[in-house]
């Protein structure tokens, strides 16, 4: 499944993740983001962390990052 983009105006109150987790408990699907913006790295991570020790995949992003060269 993949996810474009979460905007949460409430950020680190487990909005985000809780979304996710519900994608996946309904689709049993892994969970690609398409893109990791630069300020969500840490959402991604963490979120990583805690689908693994679950068993769940949520993936690499799909696309690549910018060259800033």
């Amino acid at each position: 499944m993949y996810i474009n983009k979460i905007k949460v105006v409430h950020q680190r109150q487990g909005v985000g993740q809780g979304l996710l987790w519900h994608l996946w408990q309904i689709h049993r699907l892994p969970i690609v983001p398409l893109y990791e913006y630069e300020l969500s790295c840490g959402f991604w991570d963490k979120a990583r962390l805690r689908f693994d020790a679950v068993g769940a995949q949520l993936l690499d992003q799909l696309a690549s990052l910018p060259d800033t060269n």
